[in-house]
């Protein structure tokens, strides 16, 4: 002992090999010692993936017949039976008249005044114009030369026709009136417009007075009965349509 405290570098030197010693013995016990097995992770349900399912068509459900118990609401109403129904024809849309109808009073067989033009002057031209199909723009003493090759003219009365006056000097712009009834070759009935002023009337009396019995000189019968001058006339302007002349 006294040897190994006198020389202590002996004593570490041995101890550190047999440490060595000691090393190299546990490499040789690892390359002869099978392997252990490690320690194995800890696994959770949730993480383990769930096998997926076979996938097949649902079967299809059993169709069932079901008998329904008659109802009332199940049958069909009966239709009701088809009516025609007889609608009355529109009558024709007629220009406004151009003057305020009236129904004055009047003895029988005297002219009867149906209307006047109020604030606004009714002349005979506009009054033919707006009561017939005649459309002679003009006048009242041009309408016998603006009828010509339009409508037929002659000196024969006739209803629907338009007596023509010619200009005078009391009447410078002539007149026309329209021809209501014919009461005889010689006498006719007129509805006409200011021939008394700003007046429309009807059933008023034109004899012919020519002493041709051509309706070229008449008189024209006043409101009270009694009958004015004589008035030259051109004669008669026929509706074309009705006469279906040109």
């Amino acid at each position: 002992m006294q040897a190994l405290r006198a020389r202590p570098g002996i004593v570490l030197a041995f101890a550190l090999g047999l440490l060595g010693l000691a090393s190299v013995a546990a490499q040789a016990n690892d390359l002869v010692t099978p392997d252990r097995p490690a320690a194995m992770p800890t696994v959770h349900l949730a993480d383990v993936p769930r096998p997926i399912p076979a996938i097949f068509p649902m079967p299809r459900p059993r169709l069932i017949p079901v008998t329904l118990a008659p109802s009332r609401s199940l049958v069909p109403a009966p239709r009701p039976a088809f009516r025609p129904q007889h609608v009355a024809a529109a009558a024709p849309a007629r220009t406004a008249a151009p003057f305020v109808v009236v129904a004055a009073p009047a003895a029988a067989g005297l002219p009867r005044v149906v209307g006047h033009g109020g604030a606004r002057r009714i002349w005979c031209v506009t009054y033919v114009n707006t009561v017939t199909s005649f459309n002679i723009q003009g006048d009242a003493h041009q309408w016998w030369s603006l009828a010509a090759n339009r409508y037929a003219r002659g000196p024969e009365p006739a209803a629907g026709a338009v007596l023509a006056f010619r200009s005078t000097r009391g009447m410078p712009l002539g007149h026309v009136a329209l021809v209501a009834k014919v009461v005889s070759p010689r006498e006719v009935l007129v509805n006409q417009a200011n021939w008394v002023r700003n007046t429309v009337t009807a059933d008023t009396r034109v004899v012919d007075v020519s002493p041709r019995n051509d309706w070229s000189q008449v008189r024209v019968e006043n409101l009270d009965g009694t009958f004015g001058g004589v008035y030259p006339t051109y004669g008669f302007i026929y509706d074309q349509a009705a006469h279906g002349q040109g």
